[in-house]
């Protein structure tokens, strides 16, 4: 008997719902060049990250990819972008999920997915496409890349934490307990 893997309905729901919002927010809702694309359609991958995990994000990620790419085209379809996309749904899931959603966590998925991702990945996309060195295509790239961070940063953990506060998230994983100082057990002592 083949084993199945088995979704819930509310999980399979959500994830449709991140995926049609950033097919939106990415073909509609952002502001695109043939090199720049400035929009918000990280925030449903990060949500989805945060809720569904690290595979769940990646595969709703690339599917987004692909599907805004064949409902609404905007030049050719480049399988690259879709791995990009896997990777940004992956990473943030890696980082984000079911943890609290700190500054410094939200900084460092930002960071990684800025470098590896933006610089890296999409800039080597690029540079295959329109035939132009990376060099070329990096300054506007990096302008963009430094000015998109804090807004990022700041929509992300505002979007994370009011998931939390309205009970839309999960129980978050318990942090590691910090070890107890000797001032904090001598204080204890009678």
């Amino acid at each position: 008997m083949k084993p199945t893997v088995r979704i819930a309905t509310r999980t399979l729901a959500g994830l449709a719902l991140l995926l049609a919002l950033e097919v939106v927010l990415t073909r509609f809702l952002s502001i695109q060049t043939p090199i720049l694309r400035i929009g918000f359609a990280f925030l449903p991958i990060a949500v989805a990250g945060f809720l569904y995990g690290p595979v769940s994000a990646a595969l709703m990620a690339a599917l987004a990819d692909v599907l805004g790419m064949l409902l609404f085209p905007s030049g050719t379809f480049f399988p690259g972008f879709t791995a990009s996309a896997l990777v940004q749904g992956a990473v943030n899931g890696l980082i984000l999920h079911r943890r609290r959603a700190t500054w410094l966590r939200v900084l460092a998925v930002s960071l990684a997915l800025a470098v590896v991702v933006d610089l890296g990945m999409n800039t080597v996309w690029l540079s295959m496409l329109y035939e132009k060195a990376v060099a070329v295509l990096l300054p506007a790239r990096l302008l963009k890349t430094a000015l998109m961070l804090p807004v990022q940063v700041l929509l992300i953990r505002g979007t994370l934490e009011a998931l939390v506060r309205t009970g839309i998230a999960p129980p978050l994983k318990a942090e590691a307990a910090k070890p107890e100082t000797a001032r904090t057990e001598a204080a204890k002592a009678p």
